[in-house]
């Protein structure tokens, strides 16, 4: 019988700007030598926020990502299983996912204090999501929303037909993710260089302007936030 190796467990500095963020129960942090740190053996972090938020910190230190989860999320009628259902799937980045049975009023928000990420330039935000027996998504496109006290960066897609007005300005582009998952890219937020919260506060949000209709077939994976630096 061959044996099974353990992977290693190493001290992955934390960068200062993400103490706050992690200084919790259950990312616990290391202190040594003055420093930080998140002892693992990846550093990528799933169990983190109750399990609804992952992030991922690069050799530098750096945070190359952040992702809420769909319960991280504010999503209208989401209490409601005749509207929603929280569900588990193999190819999603986190335990539970949610599933869009029908509605009329569509909005998901969120929000994330970008100083976390300083001395990162720009916040990019997208919105990872998948289509499966989708109804009435024909008539309006979805508008992506992204916010601070200084900014406003809007974009939109007809989820219906992704590639209809292919060359308007303010289309989202978007990238198809293996088991036919959706990276929808809404925009990008420039973070304040004083490292002032009250000004990288940032408000995402994703919404159908169309309320006579139903709609449904939509599974929400995530969000995610890349920095720029």
């Amino acid at each position: 019988m061959t044996a099974t190796a353990t992977p290693s467990l190493v001290l992955v500095p934390v960068p200062p700007n993400l103490v706050k963020l992690l200084e919790r129960p259950d990312s616990p942090l290391i202190s040594a030598n003055g420093q930080l740190y998140i002892q693992s053996d990846n550093p990528v972090f799933t169990d983190f926020n109750g399990g609804k938020m992952k992030l991922e910190i690069d050799g530098s230190t750096e945070v190359k990502y952040i992702m809420f989860s769909a319960k991280a999320l504010s999503i209208t009628g989401s209490d409601d299983s005749r509207y929603w259902q929280w569900i588990s799937r193999d190819d999603s980045n986190f335990p539970e996912v949610a599933k869009l049975t029908g509605v009329c009023l569509f909005e998901v928000k969120g929000r994330f204090d970008c100083t976390y990420l300083h001395p990162a330039r720009f916040c990019k935000v997208y919105f990872i999501l998948k289509l499966q027996g989708a109804y009435g998504w024909n008539q309006n496109p979805v508008w992506f929303k992204i916010e601070t006290a200084r900014q406003q960066e809007w974009s939109f897609l007809f989820l219906s037909d992704m590639n209809r007005l292919s060359y308007h300005p303010w289309k989202a582009s978007f990238n198809v993710l293996p088991n036919n998952w959706i990276e929808v890219y809404a925009g990008q937020i420039s973070v304040n260089e004083t490292n002032n919260s009250s000004q990288n506060d940032m408000k995402f949000t994703m919404k159908l302007y169309e309320y006579g209709s139903w709609k449904g077939g939509l599974i929400l994976d995530s969000v995610k936030i890349q920095p720029v630096y």
